[in-house]
């Protein structure tokens, strides 16, 4: 445990000195001195891996959220798309420690890249030298591009969602909701936010 609290004093002095690859570092660290750890794996070594891989999975998808959708798009979709993946499968490994919150933050992590890779399409750049009636048509495209994105992104709020009826209930699960009223205001925006209101999820 007091190695474990050094290697986070030195990850957070890391942060603090803005030294992003010296963070990422000690938070790997932390991860693997917890993975190899033995006998000597507590519920306090566990949780600071979990937390530690959750900050990692946020790292990663900030970055994937900067890429930009540019011409040729070919290029730049499968550049923004393999980030994308990489920050959901860290997201995904925070979440198998089986800690709540770190669950519900890494899941409504998931449903906002999601969401950001759908509207990243909607706002990337278009081809030079369309006609009125093209580009019309190439929005059309766009928009049946970035729908599966939008409708990953309402089923991975919605799963955090579905967790009130398991007991559950924290900041990220009430972020998840609010979301939904955005993405989805026709079937969300009249619903008060409550934990009797999601029965009909079930």
């Amino acid at each position: 445990d007091q190695s474990m609290e050094a290697r986070t004093r030195l990850m957070e002095l890391a942060n603090a000195r803005g030294d992003t690859e010296g963070q990422k570092r000690w938070l790997r660290d932390i991860i693997r001195a917890d993975q190899t750890a033995g006998n000597e794996r507590t519920e306090a070594t566990r949780s600071l891996a979990a937390t530690s891989s959750l900050t990692l999975g946020r790292m990663a998808a900030a970055q994937a959220k900067t890429l930009r959708l540019t011409t040729p798009l070919e290029i730049s979709v499968k550049q923004k798309k393999d980030a994308m993946q990489d920050a959901i499968q860290a997201l995904n490994r925070a979440a198998e420690y089986g800690f709540a919150e770190t669950t519900t933050a890494a899941t409504f992590e998931i449903g906002g890249l999601y969401q950001d890779f759908g509207a990243a399409l909607m706002k990337s750049d278009r081809p030079a030298g369309l006609s009125e009636l093209e580009l019309e048509q190439y929005d059309l495209l766009l928009e049946e591009q970035a729908y599966p994105f939008e409708e990953k992104a309402i089923d991975a709020h919605e799963s955090n969602i579905k967790r009130i009826l398991q007991g559950r209930y924290d900041k990220w699960i009430k972020r998840s909701a609010e979301t939904l009223v955005e993405l989805s205001p026709a079937q969300y925006e009249k619903r008060e936010q409550r934990e009797e209101t999601y029965d009909s999820l079930r």
